[in-house]
C-alpha cells in the first residue's frame, strides 16, 4: 500500500507540474490528427 500510494503522489505531482504542456501536448496531437 505504501508503495502504491507514493506512486499516486508522484503522478499526482507530474500532472500539477504538466498541467498546462499536457494541455499543449493534446492540442498538438489533436491538430497533428486532423491534418493527416
Amino acid at each position: 500500500e505504501n508503495v502504491s500510494s507514493l506512486k499516486l503522489d508522484t503522478l499526482i505531482t507530474i500532472c500539477e507540474k504538466l498541467d498546462v504542456e499536457l494541455l499543449d501536448l493534446i492540442e498538438y496531437i489533436r491538430d497533428d490528427s486532423e491534418t493527416k
